[in-house]
């Protein structure tokens, strides 16, 4: 039943466009990356690694005179940039409550989280001035500003995050 409606509302309505992320072949693919991790610390630096690069493309994208549509792109890619690190967090969090740990494993997982932390926090005050500036032209330069600084810190914290992964 939901797989006929599905059908019907886009034989109706035609298919959207793939969000901006899916159109960057190194971005797009779905695999074991697109989900939460197991506690497993290579497939945790993945993760922050493609957030990185989508950060990285979503800076590329920025400028003060942005147009609408560039700005919906960077923002698009700055929120996959979000999410990856989210799934990394979490990530980290399960090799934090993992009793079989070693306790030096444990206390680099707090350093990367930290970092990965940071990350997000920037990234989503990038995301809120990009989202913010779209709506209101006559305050886009400063927003954008906002965001091009934002990203630049958010970039530095989760290259460290995925360092420290490295070291486990």
């Amino acid at each position: 039943m939901g797989a006929m409606v599905a059908g019907l509302v886009l034989a109706t309505s035609g298919v959207p466009p793939a969000p901006v992320w899916a159109q960057q072949p190194e971005l797009g693919r779905q695999g074991p990356f697109e989900y939460v991790s197991r506690g497993d610390s290579r497939v945790i630096r993945t993760q922050v690694e493609i957030a990185i690069r989508a950060a990285e493309m979503a800076l590329a994208s920025l400028r003060p005179d942005s147009e609408t549509a560039e700005l919906t792109q960077a923002k698009e890619l700055a929120s996959k940039s979000y999410i990856f690190l989210r799934y990394a967090q979490n990530g980290v969090h399960l090799i934090l409550n993992d009793d079989q740990r070693l306790a030096s494993e444990k206390l680099v997982g707090r350093m990367a989280l930290q970092a990965i932390d940071e990350a997000r926090e920037h990234n989503l005050k990038a995301q809120r001035a990009i989202e913010n500036s779209i709506p209101w032209p006559e305050t886009r330069e400063q927003l954008v500003e906002e965001a091009i600084r934002d990203l630049s810190e958010s970039i530095p914290a989760a290259k460290k995050g995925a360092m420290l992964l490295f070291m486990k």
